[in-house]
């Protein structure tokens, strides 16, 4: 779709202008998983060398990369994602050539990694995400600005202009040179180095996100094996605390819980460790990847997530010390988390940026027809009601799941062995034998897997 960048401007969003060298355009292999895995992926993505500039709604330039020169100014862009970009509308992301603030903040924002994040369906999901992970206190929540889309002279629709999950002690995920960042990812198999957990986690394997994997040696391979085989031991032992910040993995978790995560089957669940030192423990995030939240089917329920991962064994293990967290945690921030997410919707719901949002969902969906698919209407005040009735309904729902899951605990503790060896999950209910993951039998804990 052919449109002038002063056209695209008047929709009144941000505008990132991409134009590569020769107007040649970036490529990919579509791949699919081997039997056992699962999702879509890209690979042999180009590297396509050229020009950014962001402009701000107003036309003013926020950021100009300049020309492409190896090592000195321009970028390189490439498509991003795994099922994201095996679609038409892709995702992409961008390497400049010499760290800058894409976003426009200043230098102290400087990276060299940025991402534009494709925005269809979802609507506001992930905005709204992000600023309850903010008001959380999650140590790094990434920037994302919504803009659209020129790229060689032709309208791509719209966009979340973002930083990406990148370690920069400075801005991003602030682990040392000797820190790790891992992905439990079942994409695994479309990457070019992996490791396997102690724990079955279905289709899971760990990724890397720093070190590089070409970067990484046979010592440092080997410490995070032993490090993560420590670690998931200890959260099956019970002895946990000694390997993970529970703090940190109560707050990814009930980020997720308030949102309703209808999605654990992708990859997203990133853990750190800041250095190889034995006091260095595991921290859970950050939290990314939020176009599966107020799912229809979770409502009523814990997100997806909840029983599932690390989390089925950390609620069911002896020491009740994540168990007491999350609960004091919640207890702790539902009515000023809440209550600040209102204001922060109706705020919005009043801004400028919300008036040009509507008017970029039209052009996108004019360019790529995907408005037949937005959950919760075309307007973005259609989106904030359906968001705030969410919202509103979430402190009742979780109050309500998290009493009936600890008297369920302390119930099942209880009961005697009756002989007959029914099997129980744990929320009292009776499920088959073979459920997988934390089951009660005979008045005790069992994990299948």
């Amino acid at each position: 779709m052919k449109l002038t960048v002063d056209s695209v401007l008047r929709l009144g969003l941000p505008v990132v202008v991409v134009e590569t060298v020769g107007g040649e355009e970036p490529t990919a292999d579509v791949v699919y998983p081997p039997e056992g895995c699962i999702g879509t992926g890209i690979k042999n993505a180009t590297k396509v060398p050229g020009r950014v500039v962001v402009l701000s709604a107003e036309g003013d330039t926020i950021f100009d990369s300049g020309d492409y020169v190896a090592k000195k100014s321009g970028m390189t862009v490439k498509f991003r994602g795994n099922s994201s970009s095996a679609v038409d509308k892709k995702a992409f992301k961008i390497k400049l050539q010499k760290k800058g603030d894409m976003l426009g903040r200043g230098s102290t924002y400087a990276d060299k990694n940025w991402a534009l994040l494709k925005n269809d369906w979802c609507n506001l999901n992930t905005l709204v995400s992000l600023e309850l992970c903010r008001l959380m206190g999650q140590p790094w929540t990434p920037a994302m600005k919504y803009v659209n889309l020129v790229f060689n002279g032709d309208y791509r629709g719209l966009y979340m202009l973002s930083e990406t999950v990148e370690r920069n002690k400075d801005c991003r995920i602030n682990v040392g040179k000797e820190g790790y960042v891992i992905e439990s990812d079942p994409y695994w198999w479309n990457e070019d180095l992996s490791f396997d957990g102690v724990i079955n986690q279905y289709f899971y394997k760990f990724t890397f996100k720093y070190p590089d994997p070409e970067d990484i040696t046979d010592a440092q391979l080997a410490y995070i094996k032993s490090a993560v085989a420590d670690m998931e031991n200890s959260i099956l032992n019970g002895t946990y605390e000694k390997t993970i910040e529970v703090e940190s993995f109560v707050n990814w978790l009930l980020i997720h819980d308030i949102l309703g995560t209808s999605d654990s089957a992708g990859s997203n669940r990133f853990l750190t460790k800041k250095d190889s030192t034995g006091s260095s423990r595991f921290l859970m995030g950050p939290a990314w990847d939020f176009d599966a939240e107020f799912g229809k089917d979770y409502r009523d329920n814990f997100a997806r997530v909840h029983n599932e991962f690390y989390y089925q064994y950390l609620f069911a293990s002896s020491n009740r010390t994540f168990a007491n967290a999350y609960d004091d945690r919640w207890n702790s921030v539902k009515d000023s988390v809440l209550a600040a997410m209102h204001d922060y919707l109706e705020n919005y719901r009043a801004s400028d940026e919300a008036v040009a949002l509507e008017k970029s969902w039209t052009a996108d969906d004019a360019r790529w027809g995907h408005g037949w698919a937005r959950n919760f209407g075309s307007t973005v005040s259609e989106n904030i009601d359906s968001i705030e009735g969410w919202l509103s309904n979430r402190e009742t729902v979780l109050d309500s799941l998290i009493a009936a899951t600890t008297n369920g605990i302390e119930e099942l503790n209880l009961r005697h062995d009756t002989g007959d060896g029914r099997t129980y999950n744990l929320m009292g209910q009776e499920v088959a034998p073979d459920t997988k993951g934390v089951v009660i039998r005979h008045g005790r804990k069992y994990v299948n897997r």
